[in-house]
């Protein structure tokens, strides 16, 4: 809850001015200290840090390159967190992959290659989780749901079911 918290604060504090926004952006690493203390590890926390590094001049220790440390760090986190309760939270590692194209493409000197890489490692990852359902829902007939999850991610779910019966129908012509 700290870790929502902190993020909703900073959100407000960006569109405030003048005391609002100095206590907004205070409020918002204290959050964030007391839910590292809890969970350094938390690939949650390491996604909403990070942004504060990115933005953060590097003489109160963040900046660009150090953002991505940290994304770093988080998504190796991510990929090592072992959930046990189905009610716990587990996402993260598709919000890192995805900081890590932004943070990448939007440095002071972009690294064009990086930020394609690992944008590329998000799509593979958000499709084989989307097209899973959105195959279900097209073979159930309520492609109308596949709306909600936004235009791009129904034009690669049409893709992948083309592509899908594309190998098939090969695979049927085989001797």
């Amino acid at each position: 809850a700290k870790i929502a918290d902190a993020s909703c604060i900073v959100n407000l504090a960006v569109l405030s001015s003048g005391p609002d926004r100095a206590q907004g952006y205070k409020r918002h690493r204290e959050l964030l200290t007391e839910a590292q203390k809890d969970a350094p590890a938390n690939p949650r926390l390491v996604w909403v840090w990070g942004a504060t590094v990115f933005y953060s001049p590097p003489e109160f220790g963040g900046g660009q390159s150090k953002a991505i440390e940290v994304y770093e760090a988080g998504l190796q986190a991510a990929r090592q967190e072992r959930v046990t309760d189905s009610l716990d939270p587990s996402w993260g590692e598709p919000e890192l992959l995805m900081n890590l194209a932004f943070s990448n493409l939007n440095k002071t000197a972009p690294d064009l290659d990086a930020a394609l890489a690992w944008r590329r490692r998000t799509d593979e990852g958000a499709l084989e989780r989307r097209g899973h359902v959105g195959q279900r829902l097209v073979e159930r007939g309520q492609e109308h749901i596949l709306q909600h999850l936004g235009v791009g991610v129904l034009q690669r779910l049409v893709v992948l079911h083309h592509r899908r019966d594309a190998g098939r129908r090969h695979r049927s012509r085989r001797p």
